[in-house]
């Protein structure tokens, strides 16, 4: 563990020193500025803002009656808000995921929440069972989203652009953080009965997010 830290040290040192090189890192011309990563407290109270919403009430309905629980811990959410550039304009861009359960503990489920200036995206995606490497999980996930008129669609698209913008614009070294991080939150392992890690954007980002932030967030935003 002493060593598995240590070497986490070492890729958020390279991080720091590295952050403005991937500042202009882009996906789908987009680009992230002022970013503030949200605390605990922060996510709670957007996902109350969230749940407001018809179309995230459908897609939270959805979400449960197929078996998900939201997981509750922290380590299992994470999100943002900054500035980002939308037909020559600057505007306000946020984004959050929050992960979710099945009541067998096999499987993951994320409900996200994007919006950049007044456009707004909302679906949750569901990972394979049984399935630990989060891009191979990401690649094989379904997705649903809520339409202009709050029905519930089957969608394509952000889960695809995500994987292949995250591994395009994250250096080797900052994904290599995930696997050394993914020993710290151990409340989660437990509360999953050992998933760990897991296939799920929250886990995900809040583990890599320290190491990755900047150019995750261009990836959620720009997809």
């Amino acid at each position: 563990m002493k060593k598995n830290f240590k070497l986490f040290l070492t890729l958020l040192g390279i991080t720091i020193m590295s952050t403005s090189l991937y500042a202009q890192e882009d996906c789908n011309n987009n680009s992230i500025q002022q970013l503030k990563v949200f605390n605990s407290k922060e996510m709670d109270a957007k996902w109350k803002e969230f749940s407001a919403d018809a179309g995230f009430k459908n897609l939270f309905s959805e979400v449960t009656k197929k078996g998900f629980s939201k997981m509750d811990i922290e380590g299992t959410y994470w999100g943002f808000t900054g500035k980002t550039q939308q037909e020559n304009k600057i505007v306000d861009a946020v984004f959050c995921a929050y992960d979710f359960i099945s009541k067998d503990k096999t499987q993951s489920c994320s409900m996200i929440w994007r919006k950049i200036g007044n456009d707004i995206y909302k679906a949750y995606i569901i990972f394979p069972s049984a399935q630990k490497d989060f891009f191979t999980a990401v690649e094989n996930s379904q997705e649903w989203f809520a339409g202009s008129n709050n029905e519930i669609q089957v969608a394509h698209s952000w889960k695809t652009c995500f994987r292949k913008c995250t591994l395009k614009s994250c250096p080797g070294w900052c994904l290599a953080a995930v696997p050394v991080c993914a020993a710290v939150p151990a409340a989660i392992a437990v509360a999953t009965g050992g998933i760990g890690l897991g296939p799920a954007i929250g886990i995900f980002a809040a583990c890599a997010g320290i190491s990755c932030a900047t150019c995750m967030a261009i990836c959620m935003i720009g997809c």
